[in-house]
């Protein structure tokens, strides 16, 4: 559930030696920033054992693309459970030409997917309550 109306857009990203598609799709609203990531690992990279490393791997890419340092990350909750296969909640505050940036993100792995739902806005994020919103209101297909 995107606050207005999306913007779509696929990037190639560089991972482990491989080129994955991710494509984003997101909306601006007062400010702040809602996004959803999606893309399809190869199967190498979508084995059990390698899901720690590719959450890691878009960690990192999502910290340096904002100038980023971690605040927090947390095992992600998912409506109460945990996540279905792979996750991770972060926190990242950082410095753009703009000024602060604080971003919250989860990352999921499910399968052969990897998903990234994001918020970034400024150095106050929305309130708790939307970015909950926004967040459970992404659903998973079995």
């Amino acid at each position: 559930m995107l606050p207005a109306r999306p913007q779509v857009e696929t990037r190639s990203l560089p991972l482990f030696g491989q080129s994955i598609a991710l494509t984003l799709t997101s909306a601006e609203a007062q400010g702040q920033l809602f996004a959803i990531g999606d893309a399809r690992l190869p199967p190498a990279l979508a084995a059990p054992e390698q899901h720690e490393a590719v959450l890691q791997a878009f960690e990192d890419a999502l910290l340096r693309n904002l100038n980023a340092k971690l605040v927090r990350r947390a095992p992600v909750l998912w409506h109460g459970t945990p996540a279905p296969e792979a996750g991770r909640e972060i926190e990242v505050l950082g410095q753009t030409a703009d000024g602060e940036r604080r971003a919250l993100a989860r990352l999921l792995i499910r399968k052969d997917r990897f998903y990234e739902l994001i918020v970034i806005g400024g150095a106050k994020s929305p309130p708790a309550d939307v970015i909950e919103t926004f967040f459970d209101g992404f659903r998973l297909a079995p």
